[in-house]
């Protein structure tokens, strides 16, 4: 079913007698994807290839769990699903998903700098959509952030969004999934993402939120592998400075979701609420997101400035004693 030998797949490779491949467009630890076209000319198609021999099995199974987690999520925001290969004798497994055209999230937001409000509220609800569908499913992403949402077609303005790869996702009981293996993206990924043991819907609540401070803001956060955003701090000191209303309760929004202890986050319903303008209110279980209060907070840079100042008050006082004592030699 191959036209070519196995591990190496080229450019105008026959995959499974049904797709002309057209060009490798990602390669990963766990394999890689390449863009297609059907045969008929029908349409283009993304393919998967995990090759499992060796020590490849643990990404063999991912892809297999992908597959089935895809296979039972049809909704319009969610890439759509169209087979899995697992042939006998082959050493590869094919999961093939719709061709979205549009690329994906990290390129439309390349160089645009802040998105307006309004569209980060369209854009944002769509992902809402999205992640409610997968967590009433029982299936919890664990990866969000722009380069796993992809555009159904090129559109300059508000793309239409499906959340796609889904290849460290977890099926979850009582709205919570026991991880053995941490995993996530630094910089989107909630800090129980970083440490195993039990995570709950509300580390794709925290991915949205550093998704949506990202396009409010128009820079991607810092790498925080503790996931913990360090400029968190900064972030919602400068809210207070933000002059439009809708801008406001965005950041707001975000932050809120950015909360560090999950139970303080608010859920995929009410951020949806808020971002389609049902609700007023941005859902604030927690007084502050950062780790340290305000006053604590103000009283840390207060007494770093004094150190510094002690600091360098101590230093002239030392160099003016030495320059006496060599005067007086």
């Amino acid at each position: 079913m191959l036209s070519q030998p196995q591990g190496k797949l080229t450019p105008g490779a026959v995959l499974l007698d049904r797709f002309a491949l057209l060009g490798r467009v990602g390669v990963g630890m766990g394999g890689e994807t390449w863009r297609a076209r059907a045969l008929d000319g029908s349409a283009d198609v993304a393919i998967k290839v995990v090759h499992h021999g060796g020590l490849r099995l643990r990404q063999h199974l991912d892809l297999l769990r992908e597959a089935a987690i895809l296979r039972g999520l049809d909704h319009p925001h969610v890439v759509p699903y169209l087979g899995v290969v697992d042939l006998p004798g082959t050493s590869a497994t094919y999961l093939i998903i719709q061709w979205a055209r549009g690329g994906n999230l990290a390129g439309w937001m390349a160089g645009r700098g802040r998105v307006p409000a309004a569209r980060v509220r369209l854009l944002g609800t769509q992902l809402c959509a999205a992640l409610d569908a997968a967590h009433q499913a029982g299936i919890l992403h664990r990866d969000l952030k722009p380069e796993n949402v992809l555009l159904r077609e090129p559109d300059p303005e508000t793309p239409h969004l499906l959340l796609a790869d889904f290849g460290i996702a977890q099926r979850m009981s009582q709205q919570a999934a026991d991880v053995s293996r941490p995993a996530g993206s630094p910089g989107y990924s909630a800090p129980e993402c970083w440490r195993a043991g039990t995570v709950t819907a509300a580390a794709d609540v925290y991915s949205l939120g550093a998704l949506i401070l990202t396009l409010a803001r128009g820079s991607p956060p810092p790498l925080a592998f503790d996931g913990m955003l360090p400029d968190l701090d900064e972030a919602e000191e400068r809210l207070n400075r933000v002059s439009d209303p809708d801008l406001r309760v965005v950041t707001e929004l975000a932050l809120a979701m950015l909360a560090r202890e999950p139970e303080l986050r608010p859920t995929v319903a009410e951020v949806r609420a808020v971002l389609e303008g049902k609700s007023r209110s941005v859902p604030r279980r927690a007084a502050r997101v950062a780790t340290l209060p305000p006053t604590s907070r103000r009283r840390r840079r207060w007494w770093t400035i004094v150190a510094v100042a002690a600091s360098l008050v101590v230093a002239t006082l030392t160099l003016a004693a030495v320059m006496a004592w060599a005067a007086a030699s």
